[in-house]
């Protein structure tokens, strides 16, 4: 066990990114009960490398989810089931992972209100009931006892193999994918969690605890409407105390946003936004414009793809390629960006998009030199009128590289600590390692640093980003953009590379 920190761990499973927030938020929750557990996300592939960087900050383990070998069997087809929930039969996989000495599985649509670290110092197998479950086959009733999507139990290989053993000699319903089958295999040594262990938004045996959620310590959205979800599709008598536990959920989210400075979800969710249940939002296909004033000017917010972004960006002056600054956007646009600094501003270009990406109350500063003719002095002048609803514009003028204009920046600062910095300033390999140094320190923990230019430029050897990039890269986690071709007939150039403080 010298590999994690403790012998029990919590487990969780998350297939694709519309599910990522779910396990985020379940995550955070776990952290604020300050659990003393391990906390391991599995992630199937649909799960992109920026949303497991991001559960990386939350989770000890984040790693592939590996099939579960389903048997040859004249009793059971996999095909039988239901394609959204044939990810799930996956969770059978932590049974057999005895390195831990006990395993709490969590589904991803549940949160943490109390610490539950108890479960771990209770015997056998560990679950809340399951209301109103009942399958027919040839006149016999099947009856499953308890909910798989909150389970305690320990790890063994044997009861794994049982697994296998039962499907290969019995009839398992399918319909809620790996839950029956857990259940026969566990039906003789099983303790029933209390209700308030495991409250079941949306149905009507748990209803009650909308009135008393202090006495809750598991809320589960099961087989019910998600609250990060477009609409309520529930029963309209239930609507009301579901509303408390999804209204609950959302504080959760809104507290892991603000604690990590990290931005992943919306003002408002669809079902927020209407009175009427079952009101499905249409999505939107054109530019949205909001109209706000900055410097006695008319700013305006666009809503559109990363690319268009990009493009509108680079018609605005930004020196970059459009397929490497686009994900970057991807990036940018999942954090709460308060403080943005970028050193090299030029006309404007990418100023521009940081002044989109940034909530309305961003203070976004710009570091470049101090201008050297009316032209320059304009362009500083339209950077102002860049600013969204009530965003602060600030320039510093100066060299990069010195004491003095990293002073002017602390003091525009104040006690704010920078979300995103971006350097794309003098590009020898000194000046580059003088600004990450002098301005890296300013960034927030959980904040990142991007850099331009970090490919070899064979036609521009004043252009040496690349050589500082190569040391960084070793030092932190990373990502990089880089797409090698050439549209504007200079070689090989570009790339961007971010840093993960």
């Amino acid at each position: 066990m010298d590999k994690y920190s403790s012998n029990k761990a919590y487990f969780t499973l998350v297939e694709n990114e519309e599910w990522v927030i779910a396990t985020v938020v379940l995550g955070h929750s776990l952290r604020e009960s300050e659990t003393k557990a391990v906390l391991v996300c599995q992630v199937g592939r649909d799960v992109s490398d920026e949303s497991r960087m991001l559960l990386q900050t939350i989770y000890d383990v984040v790693e592939n989810a590996e099939n579960y070998s389903f048997p040859d069997s004249k009793y059971n087809d996999f095909q039988d089931v239901p394609k959204r929930l044939a990810f799930s039969f996956r969770r059978l996989n932590a049974w057999r992972r005895t390195e831990f000495d006990r395993i709490t599985y969590l589904d991803s649509d549940l949160f943490i209100l109390k610490n539950i670290d108890l479960l771990f110092e209770l015997p056998g197998v560990v679950a809340p009931r399951e209301y109103d479950f009942r399958v027919w086959k040839n006149g016999k009733l099947f009856t499953d006892f308890f909910n798989g999507g909150l389970v305690t139990f320990s790890p063994s290989k044997k009861v794994f193999e049982k697994f296998n053993k039962i499907l290969q000699s019995q009839w398992v319903y399918m319909g809620a994918a790996e839950q029956h089958l857990v259940n026969i295999a566990s039906r003789d040594n099983w303790l029933r969690l209390p209700d308030n262990y495991h409250v079941q938004a949306g149905t009507i045996h748990n209803r009650e605890y909308a009135r008393k959620l202090e006495e809750a310590y598991v809320v589960h959205f099961s087989k019910i409407s998600k609250p990060w979800g477009i609409s309520y599709t529930g029963r309209t008598e239930l609507w009301k105390s579901w509303k408390v536990f999804a209204m609950s959920w959302i504080d959760m989210l809104r507290d892991y946003e603000e604690k990590s400075g990290n931005c992943i979800s919306p003002e408002q969710f669809g079902w927020q936004q209407y009175n009427k249940l079952r009101h499905i939002r249409k999505k939107s296909t054109g530019t949205t414009l909001g109209p706000t004033k900055a410097k006695n000017k008319t700013s305006f917010r666009i809503v559109h793809s990363p690319t268009k972004m990009a493009e509108i960006a680079v018609f605005k002056g930004a020196f970059q390629k459009v397929s490497e600054l686009a994900p970057l956007i991807r990036i940018l646009r999942r954090r709460r960006l308060r403080t943005v600094v970028e050193i090299g501003t030029f006309k404007g270009g990418t100023m521009w998009l940081w002044c989109q990406i940034a909530k309305d109350d961003a203070n976004i500063v710009s570091i470049d030199l101090k201008p050297k003719n009316s032209m320059e002095k304009r362009i500083g002048k339209y950077l102002y009128g860049l600013a969204v609803q009530s965003q602060q514009i600030s320039l510093v003028r100066g060299d990069s590289g010195n004491v003095q204009t990293k002073d002017q920046l602390v003091n525009k600062l104040g006690l704010s600590k920078i979300d995103f910095l971006f350097i794309d300033g003098d590009h020898s390999y000194q000046a580059v390692k003088r600004d990450f140094e002098l301005y890296a320190p300013l960034v927030r923990k959980g904040g990142i640093v991007a850099f331009h230019d970090i490919v070899y430029h064979p036609n521009f050897p004043e252009t040496q980003v690349d050589r500082y990039w190569n040391e960084l890269r070793d030092k932190y986690r990373f990502r990089e953009f880089i797409d090698l071709e050439d549209e504007r007939g200079w070689g090989q150039w570009g790339g961007i590379g971010v840093l993960y403080l």
